[in-house]
């Protein structure tokens, strides 16, 4: 185990992927954030030269549940600080640390770490199938340290066999956050999807009021508003259905905003055909940050053989409509294009009103000839595009992708 550094000659797009073989032969797989390196005073560095803690907002150690927090140094210089592990709290009792054992014999609540340049280091929870304890994770770096990148890796193997593993990246502080969910099916049937959220609070003197809120493709609410309390430093994950009344087979937008600032991760589980769990997580857009009319890349894309892949848009920011184009290429750079009737967005209705949208595209051996232009326009005003590609062809080129229009990284 260990990083991989490389420079281009000129801006590209890059993901990471996490791959792993189960007992079975099944294969699993899992995104791994990238970070750019950048020396710790840089302003543009998004490990930044902001020494202040980074947050993750979930960990399970027990109930089959395992964690791997990764903390890599992208700066030139070593980077110093501890690693603290907390659990929810209650209503009336703040988020306490957490005593876990690593699978290096250790153990305790905070551990210190020390990373080179271009390095990393590695927390491992060992006590896979004793009793859960969950909860969320923060990193602290020593005074004058840049604060680290990274990630947490949790996985699900209550018999020995991996069924899930899914990455949880650092996510940013702030006080309202969006973020595409959806929902298929009867609860922990095969098949089904469910919805899942954690939250954090990072102020470790108050308590924090959290609102969650969705709303339907057309902008109107989806269920009454759900309105949790966090203590200091307190945490908690739950499944969107726990806490309101979704509707069947519901597709729309999540937001959850707070009166202090918190770190939020949404979760997607599924059970697949053979009723085992999969799981996934999504990071939330933040409502504070500015949007841009830049392009933005995906850097890889799967189509047949298998693989489907689903582009979902939506504009993250408040009062920020969004429009743009979104275009297809294979390995060379050329145009490519996917078996499927063109899909587009209504044009953007006013700021105030939050839409949603979900389309389709899908080819079979009586459509094959209708083939989706290798660029396919789109529009949204906090609304979301998803663009699934689900093509029966033997084979598919992979190939990158870009987004154009003002419409914030997510």
């Amino acid at each position: 185990m260990g990083t991989f550094t490389f420079t281009a000659s000129a801006p590209i797009a890059v993901i990471a992927l996490r791959t792993l073989t189960v007992q079975a032969g099944e294969f699993v797989m899992t995104t791994l954030p990238v970070a750019r390196l950048r020396a710790p005073a840089d302003p543009f560095s998004p490990v930044a030269a902001d020494p202040g803690t980074v947050y993750f907002p979930h960990f399970a150690d027990g109930g089959g549940w395992a964690t791997e927090v990764v903390l890599v140094n992208p700066t030139d210089r070593r980077i110093t600080g501890t690693v603290q592990f907390l659990g929810p709290g209650s209503r009336t009792t703040a988020g306490a640390p957490v005593v876990l054992t690593l699978d290096d014999g250790s153990a305790g609540s905070e551990f210190d770490y020390a990373v080179p340049p271009g390095s990393f280091r590695r927390l491992a929870t060992a006590n896979r199938l004793g009793d859960l304890k969950s909860g969320s994770v923060r990193a602290t770096p020593e005074d004058g340290s840049a604060a680290p990148s990274g990630l947490v890796i949790f996985s699900y193997a209550p018999a020995g066999k991996t069924l899930a593993q899914a990455g949880v990246p650092i996510t940013p502080q702030g006080t309202a956050f969006r973020v595409p969910i959806d929902t298929h099916g009867t609860p922990n049937q095969p098949g089904s999807i469910r919805a899942g959220f954690a939250v954090t609070n990072t102020a470790d003197d108050v308590f924090n009021t959290v609102t969650l809120e969705v709303t339907h493709h057309d902008g109107t609410p989806a269920a009454a508003p759900a309105v949790i309390t966090l203590p200091p430093s307190g945490q908690t994950a739950r499944m969107l259905d726990e806490v309101m009344a979704l509707p069947a087979d519901f597709s729309g937008l999540l937001r959850v905003s707070a009166v202090f600032d918190v770190s939020v991760i949404a979760l997607r589980f599924r059970i697949n055909e053979l009723g085992e769990l999969k799981a996934t997580t999504t990071t939330p857009s933040n409502e504070a940050e500015e949007a841009s009319s830049e392009d933005r890349f995906f850097a890889h894309l799967a189509d047949s053989e298998g693989w489907t892949t689903e582009f979902i848009l939506y504009s993250g920011t408040a009062g920020q409509a969004a429009s743009g184009t979104l275009s297809f290429f294979d390995t060379a750079g050329q145009p490519l294009d996917l078996a499927g009737p063109p899909v587009s967005m209504p044009p953007p209705r006013p700021a105030s009103r939050r839409r949603t949208r979900r389309r389709s595209t899908a080819s079979s051996s009586a459509s094959r000839s209708c083939k989706t232009p290798s660029t396919t326009a789109w529009s949204s005003s906090g609304r979301a595009a998803s663009v699934k590609s689900m093509a029966a062809n033997p084979r598919r080129e992979t190939a990158g992708t870009s987004a154009r229009g003002p419409i914030p990284e997510h």
